[in-house]
């Protein structure tokens, strides 16, 4: 007999099923009550939702109880032998103990002797029907009570012979009156209407039937068993990959190494993965025609029409749908998105049924189904992948359809653009004529693999095309195009200046037959590269001017956007933010008039875009333009416009305060990054990631990540300028203000800071003044002032208020200064703004201390608090608030709030009111006073309580405990 003893997989993996545990367990309490009652539990599933796992937890439980245990794991193997499943169960019983049949009537003993050929002492005995079966079984059940219950659980009974099924049905609607339980799990669609059609109740009257449809696990389950096991990547992705299904989520964690976003897939895609044993036995357990079928289907791919696969199955019509009747109640495959399509319920299913297909088979299926998609008209991308897959090695018809179809989907599906243009090179011929052919497809192969940022394969790929017989071609298009690419590959590398050598001299030969399209193309490309340049931006404006020209007069509304998003970052850099808010909106406004067709091959539009909502401090725009930028770029596989949106998007986290956010994201772009060899791209991510770890205090990180060699490597481009930034804020906050002073004044070129882009200079304007008043110098309040100048000119409302604390902070004020500011950035409502009112509430506490008024810096505190939660209470504010207050509370007096004691009556209602937030007006109302005696009553509480403000009264009577004292008409 068959043990399920303990479940396959972990006790864990039974997240989830705390109802279908607790209805066992009152099942198994109901066999030992007063009157014991017995019943029939009925567990339906799908394939891998863990009916055999909760079978195993069944068996568990019923042990512990001492309960009599018999369980039984049906095969096909048995199938053939009418009650195999019964006798499985019950022979040994039968055979240890003879009372069992002894003084039973002849009917009833031939009725068993007919079940189980052990009892047939006599010679064979007919196989009795199912209900004469039924009864017999009911008074063997009888029997084997006797001293104690009896559990009995039967897996996939879908599998079981017709005579097993009928008898079970029988035992369904006529349980043994006895403490007996019967668990039969099975698969709905395989099983049929016999199950489905027994009567069923809540499972509460006596010897009933209960339906348990085992569903997917959801989000919440998924991720308590996940979590502490798999990294974030794995575990976010789990629910839509797996479905819920807990043995599609085994197989996708099965290689997750748990460090954060590990770069490991799921088997069923990596190419050369063997599928495993469990899932490869199940094949064999299907019919000869559905296996076919489901090989035809595996060729053909999920979406696949009952004529294609009846064709590639090369099967009888009715013989191919017999065998998808087999697949579907198998539940391998479901209904498709098309009417009369078929597609394979996971993907892990149709990759394990393709692998395990011979290989002869699949070369002629793939050639036949090219062929009759050919003849339908499908689409070239339709067929492409059966023409790679099936195809002679040289053929130039097979190349030049996989070249087709390359462009075609070049810009949606950079992957399978790649695969294809390698499979079509494959087979051209080694000939003049195939090296003619070969030309235009490498430089497309480039385009692709620069997608990718495999600046490496690139190369490799330009070179092979420039060793070609006859490279030095008069086309002046196709010199356009290599130029570009190479132009991209060096800013990639992080070589701003090479790309525009090599633009400029592109531009001089660039082909003028085409409209101009071309021309405008590297005029834009030209553009972004002098958004890169370091230095007083003398170039990248007129650049943007002539790409901007360029882009009109080519009639292309994406160039157009696209020239109008870099001008709008570059204008921004030199100082005219009217001239960037034009073209922001202007590019907005035709970017709403695109396509998603048109979109869909230009990620890098709606990251410039983003990025220069970013800068301009719209962050509701931006971050509607980087996600789209995100969305767009993923299935795309633009590699660079993914790295740039993550980054966008970590530093509109940064701003507003949503540093665990920020930081994922930018650990997203660094991974990515990581797998490239671009140094540009490594750079970006890691001075983002240096500044969430700036934001987290995490010092040693930030010099760190800033100190690396791909930053080092695009020295003086924006992104090192921006490290030095960040390095330079790092050493002052680490106590070396004047290591912060002399990277700031390298960095900008000196005092006036001409190498940095405006919308840096504020911040490297504002280090000078607080490492120059941490070093005791005259200077600070002038940098101080100029950060707030060049903050204004750009209307930048974030960066005026942080240049403003900062000039609040060295100009050494009194605290009403810094209260000030607080509650006017506070009104303004932006979370940057806030979080800078916040710190602004914190300097006003800490010099409120310095002079002794501890009410005042409490009050001060209570209003930071107030802030943080508007701003979601992020945990680095939120500790930074309460290590303050820790800090007062060691100040505070500890009379401070005694001093309410001495108000009177009257004074002490009033006082309530003030920190519930009413006005003299409400008060007076409220009390029946005039408005004049409650003035007067709060010129006393003022001089009682030695404070002079509405909120030190609230703050106050807060800390004592006295705002929920009843006033009349009010209740508290």
């Amino acid at each position: 007999m068959f043990d399920l003893g303990q479940p396959r997989s972990a006790p864990s993996s039974l997240a989830g099923r705390c109802r279908e545990l607790q209805l066992f367990t009152a099942r198994l309490d109901a066999l030992t009550a007063v009157e014991p009652v017995g019943g029939v539990l009925l567990v339906a599933g799908a394939r891998g939702l863990g009916r055999t796992a909760l079978l195993g937890a069944y068996a568990e439980l019923a042990r512990d109880r001492g309960h009599r245990l018999r369980s039984v794991a049906i095969s096909v193997r048995g199938a053939h032998r009418p009650y195999a499943p019964v006798v499985e169960a019950f022979e040994d019983d039968l055979a240890d103990r003879p009372e069992l049949t002894a003084g039973l009537d002849p009917v009833t003993r031939r009725t068993l002797a007919g079940v189980f050929p052990r009892l047939a002492t006599d010679g064979p005995v007919a196989v009795p029907a199912p209900y004469d079966a039924a009864s017999a079984l009911r008074t063997l059940c009888g029997r084997l009570t006797a001293d104690r219950p009896l559990v009995l659980l039967f897996d996939d009974v879908q599998r079981a012979d017709p005579a097993t099924v009928a008898l079970l049905h029988e035992l369904l609607r006529r349980p043994p009156r006895a403490p007996v339980l019967t668990v039969l799990t099975y698969h709905r669609r395989r099983s049929g209407a016999p199950f489905g059609a027994v009567p069923t109740t809540s499972g509460t009257a006596p010897t009933s039937v209960t339906h348990v449809e085992l569903a997917p696990l959801g989000p919440d389950d998924v991720a308590a068993l996940g979590r502490g096991r798999v990294c974030g990547r794995h575990l976010r992705s789990a629910p839509a990959l797996s479905g819920g299904n807990p043995a599609l989520l085994r197989e996708y964690w099965r290689n997750c190494t748990g460090e954060p976003y590990c770069p490991v897939v799921p088997w069923w895609s990596q190419p050369d993965a063997v599928p495993p044993a469990e899932f490869c036995a199940e094949l064999e357990t299907l019919t000869p025609g559905a296996r076919s079928v489901a090989r035809a289907a595996a060729v053909l791919g999920n979406d696949a029409d009952v004529e294609l696969v009846t064709a590639l199955s090369r099967l009888a019509s009715a013989d191919a749908l017999t065998g998808l009747d087999e697949l579907v109640d198998a539940g391998f495959l479901e209904a498709g998105r098309g009417v009369g399509t078929f597609r394979f319920v996971h993907p892990a299913l149709l990759a394990a049924v393709y692998r395990s297909t011979p290989q002869g088979w699949l070369l002629a299926a793939h050639e036949l189904a090219a062929d009759l998609l050919r003849h339908r008209g499908a689409p070239v991308q339709a067929y492409a992948d059966h023409v790679e897959r099936g195809a002679s090695v040289a053929s130039v018809a097979a190349a030049e359809v996989l070249i087709a179809a390359a462009r075609a989907v070049a810009g949606t599906d950079n992957d399978r653009a790649l695969r294809w243009y390698v499979a079509a090179e494959r087979m051209l011929p080694a000939d003049p004529e195939g090296d003619r052919r070969r030309r235009p497809l490498l430089t497309a192969l480039a385009r692709c693999q620069l997608r990718a940022a495999d600046l490496a394969a690139v190369r490799s790929v330009l070179d092979r095309r420039d060793a070609l017989a006859g490279t030095t071609t008069t086309d002046r298009v196709e010199q356009a195009r290599v130029a570009g690419i190479r132009a991209d590959l060096a800013m990639l590398a992080g070589s701003p200046l090479e790309a525009q050598d090599l633009l400029i001299r592109a531009l001089r030969t660039a082909p003028a037959h085409d409209g101009g399209a071309h021309s405008a193309r590297l005029r834009v490309a030209l553009s972004v590269a002098g958004a890169f340049e370091a230095g007083p931006l003398e170039n990248a404006p007129p650049w943007c001017e002539d790409a901007i020209v360029a882009a009109v007069g080519s009639g292309s509304r994406v160039l157009q956007a696209q020239a109008l998003a870099v001008n709008a970052v570059v204008r921004l850099a030199a100082r005219v933010p009217g001239a960037a808010v034009r073209s922001a909106d202007e590019c907005g406004q035709l970017v709403g008039r695109l396509s998603a067709d048109e979109l869909a091959g230009r990620p890098a539009l709606l990251g410039w875009l983003g990025w220069a909502d970013l800068l301009l401090e719209r962050p509701a725009s931006a971050h509607d333009r980087l996600n789209r930028c995100l969305l767009v770029a993923g299935p795309s596989g633009d590699v660079p416009a993914q790295v740039a949106a993550l980054c966008g998007l970590a530093l509109l986290a940064v701003r507003e305060s949503r540093l665990d956010d920020a930081a994922g994201l930018a650990a997203r772009a660094l991974a990515l990054a990581d797998r490239t060899d671009s140094t540009l791209l490594a750079a970006m991510a890691a001075v983002v990631r240096a500044e969430v770890a700036l934001e987290r205090d995490e010092l040693d990180q930030a010099l760190e990540l800033t100190g690396t060699s791909p930053v080092d490597a695009v020295v003086n481009s924006a992104w090192w300028h921006r490290a030095q930034l960040v390095r330079a804020e790092a050493q002052l906050r680490a106590g070396d203000a004047d290591a912060c002073r002399l990277l700031v004044l390298e960095s900008g070129g000196g005092e006036d800071l001409v190498r940095l882009p405006a919308f840096e200079q504020a911040r490297a304007f504002g280090l000078l003044a607080r490492a120059g008043a941490a070093l005791g110098q005259d200077a600070a309040p002038i940098w101080a002032k100029r950060a707030c100048v060049v903050a204004t000119e750009l209307g930048l409302p974030e960066q005026i208020a942080l240049a403003q604390l900062v000039l609040v902070e060295v100009n050494g004020s009194h605290a009403e200064e810094p209260h000030l500011l607080a509650r006017r950035l506070g009104a303004q409502g932006g979370a940057g703004c806030r979080a800078t009112a916040v710190r602004a509430c914190l300097l006003a506490a800490r010099r409120y201390l310095g002079v002794g008024s501890t009410s005042a810096a409490d009050a001060e505190l209570h209003h930071a608090a107030d802030l943080v939660a508007r701003l979601g209470s992020p945990a680095h504010l939120v500790a930074a608030v309460e290590s303050a207050r820790a800090e007062v509370a060691v100040e505070m007096p500890p009379t401070a709030a005694g001093h309410l004691g001495l108000l009177s009556p009257r004074e002490s209602e009033i006082a309530c009111l003030v920190a519930r937030g009413l006005t003299n007006r409400q008060i007076a109302r409220l009390l029946t006073l005039s408005p004049k005696t409650v003035e007067t009553h709060l010129g006393r509480i003022f001089v009682k309580l030695a404070v002079s403000s509405r909120a030190e009264i609230a703050h106050l009577v807060g800390r004592a405990g006295a705002v929920t004292h009843d006033v009349p008409g009010r209740t508290a």
